[in-house]
């Protein structure tokens, strides 16, 4: 006779998520996650395969919560350099927070691995695929607007955009200082004029 499932995966997922966030795939342990989650290495199988499988689906839950809600207004048709801005000021107000440290769990994700697993390759790109896209959107709206000067590129613009995303969430990983975040949001934004 099958048993029934203990626990509501929507439940756990989101604290695995959490533990890898901060700690890295490699330095997590199953432990970590039976602890974190509150259920059993046995269970988390049953779930997920392996610790791997759990990891991929955190990406995903990653992906959908966190990175859906920072590029909510960032995705909307209507983005343009407004959205941008508040994109960006949004490092320098979580490094003021305390709240920084995890970075971003994808680009942690890439650092970590590189292209050595293709599973997690393939979200990382399209991760920055998406971003590049919202920028993209946001500065051909801009420009349109006049709020950018006509001479800007927005498809090199929105790939600068998104590299310097990426270095930010790496720079707050790191536990760097708010001002620096501060100051490297600043020349980000100074590409718009």
């Amino acid at each position: 006779m099958a048993r029934t499932r203990a626990f509501d995966p929507s439940d756990v997922l989101p604290k695995a998520m959490q533990v890898f966030w901060a700690k890295g795939y490699g330095d997590t342990s199953i432990d970590d996650l039976v602890a974190a989650t509150g259920v059993s290495r046995y269970g988390l199988y049953g779930e997920w395969g392996d610790k791997r499988g759990l990891f991929l689906a955190a990406l995903d839950e990653y992906r959908d919560c966190q990175v859906g809600y920072l590029l909510r207004e960032l995705e909307t048709p209507q983005a343009a350099r407004q959205h941008i801005e508040d994109y960006f000021n949004m490092f320098p107000a979580a490094a003021r927070s305390g709240k920084s440290n995890s970075g971003c769990l994808i680009v942690n994700s890439a650092a970590e691995f590189g292209t050595d697993d293709s599973d997690i390759s393939m979200r990382v790109t399209k991760h920055f695929r998406r971003l590049e896209k919202a920028f993209l959107g946001a500065v051909k709206n801009a420009k349109k607007a006049g709020e950018v000067p006509a001479s800007i590129d927005p498809a090199a613009a929105a790939i600068m955009l998104s590299g310097i995303a990426q270095g930010l969430a790496l720079l707050m990983r790191a536990g760097e200082p708010p001002k620096k975040i501060a100051t490297f949001v600043k020349g980000a934004l100074a590409i718009l004029d």
